[in-house]
């Protein structure tokens, strides 16, 4: 519980506007501190707390206090106040914010957070996990299934398999497709 107030827990923000406090309960043993840990349990986060989670990650281990507003305007564009950073604390240190932050990284590059990857940009990512219970209807648990599957699929063969079909369509002229002979003749057949 400590290292959750260390990035915020508990505390009600104000950006201006009021953002509500999340909240990581004292569990009622190891396995309810496990299933907190990997929000399954009475952990409640709001997104606010993900993002400063994220980024005091991303800041070597230190929480800002989270702002919205800049700058404020008059109508004539003269700046009538600026926000200025404010430290709320360190979370972690600084050896173990870089390791985080490999984690994530690599998480991006070769792992489930493959769709968050953007060419010639380091991006680091966590992916969620969907809370799946008793009272999840049938037909919800195996679209959830196969989307999964087809993810994998997708990220250990897809690459591969669309680096292919882009030399076939090369070799094609940009045809999507080949015909039976001209297959056969690529083959070796006759």
């Amino acid at each position: 519980m400590a290292q959750a107030k260390k990035f915020g827990f508990g505390k009600t923000f104000e950006t201006p506007q009021k953002v509500s406090s999340s909240r990581f309960p004292e569990p009622s043993g190891k396995s309810a501190l496990a299933m907190d840990s990997i929000g399954q349990q009475d952990i409640r986060v709001t997104p606010m707390q993900m993002a400063l989670i994220g980024a005091g990650i991303a800041n070597d281990g230190v929480v800002m206090e989270p702002h919205i507003v800049k700058q404020t305007l008059t109508s004539d564009l003269d700046v009538i106040s600026n926000t200025k950073p404010k430290e709320f604390g360190r979370a972690m240190s600084k050896t173990t914010a870089k390791h985080m932050q490999e984690m994530m990284v690599a998480d991006v590059e070769s792992g489930t957070g493959h769709r968050a990857a953007i060419s010639g940009v380091k991006v680091a990512g966590k992916t969620g996990t969907a809370e799946i219970n008793a009272s999840t209807p049938p037909h919800v648990v195996r679209e959830l299934r196969a989307r999964r599957r087809s993810e994998d699929r997708r990220r250990r063969g897809g690459r591969e398999l669309g680096q292919r079909r882009m030399e076939r369509r090369r070799r094609l002229g940009g045809r999507a497709h080949r015909t039976k002979k001209s297959y056969k003749r690529t083959l070796g057949s006759s």
